[in-house]
């Protein structure tokens, strides 16, 4: 019998990975396993902490929370805060790697939204020309920085490498959820009840080039899409919530 414990689904995840890592199979299919004194010990240096960031339109900041050992985000630990916020309505915050760098992505006010440096709290990159009402941001690996709008019924697409005014915009409905799927190179958008895909790449003068990827589309049952996310686990699924549904 093999039994393996953690204080939590994260750690019992990671323990059965580096068990795993220790099964042999031998010329007749036999699978043995060694265990240095009979235990396998893990050590918190071993599992990268459980980060949530969250919006407080009240304070008008972002928090990151790590919740690796508890789930309860009322008494998670806060280890970091970003301010500096001028509007109080942040819509949509999130956690991203890029260029070696993990970056906060924040929509926020009436038209702006902010790429910050996760470690020194200094903008990467910031602009206050996105279409009314932004909602949702997301960076893509060739540096273009989409923003969706739902008021202002638009997709737009920010070439952040330049730091200059290079931007594309697109018509989208109510646009509200955006999310990059690297495992298809395309970027994900939902509105009204739409779900759609484009694929994004830079031009040789830095202007943003957006091609629609029609396999992708699909009607969405219920209408108000609002936000989209990743199924943990799952790279054929998505989470979508409407008005009405999820």
């Amino acid at each position: 019998k093999v039994m393996i414990l953690g204080g939590s689904d994260k750690a019992v995840a990671s323990a059965c990975k580096a068990f795993l890592t220790l099964l042999k199979e031998d010329a007749d299919g036999k699978f043995t396993v060694e265990l240095p004194n009979g235990r396998l010990e893990g050590s918190d240096d071993t599992i990268k902490p459980y980060l949530i960031i969250a919006t407080d339109q009240k304070l008008a900041q972002v928090t990151v929370y790590d919740v690796t050992t508890s789930t309860d985000i009322s008494s998670a630990k806060a280890v970091k805060t970003f301010g500096g916020f001028a509007e109080w309505a942040i819509a949509d915050t999130r956690l991203r790697e890029y260029e070696g760098k993990t970056v906060v992505l924040a929509a926020y006010g009436g038209s702006s939204v902010r790429m910050i440096d996760y470690e020194t709290g200094e903008d990467i990159f910031s602009t206050n020309m996105t279409a009314q009402n932004p909602h949702a941001a997301e960076i893509l690996p060739c540096g273009v920085l989409a923003v969706a709008s739902s008021t202002g019924a638009q997709i737009r697409f920010f070439n952040v490498k330049s730091g200059k005014s290079e931007m594309l915009a697109i018509d989208y409905p109510d646009a509200h959820g955006l999310l990059y799927d690297p495992q298809n190179d395309v970027i994900f958008a939902v509105g009204t009840n739409l779900l759609k895909a484009y694929r994004v790449s830079l031009a040789d003068d830095g202007t943003p080039v957006v091609t629609e990827v029609t396999e992708f589309a699909a009607t969405i049952p219920t209408g108000s899409a609002h936000d989209l996310q990743p199924v943990y686990g799952d790279t054929d699924r998505l989470w979508i919530s409407t008005g009405s549904a999820v």
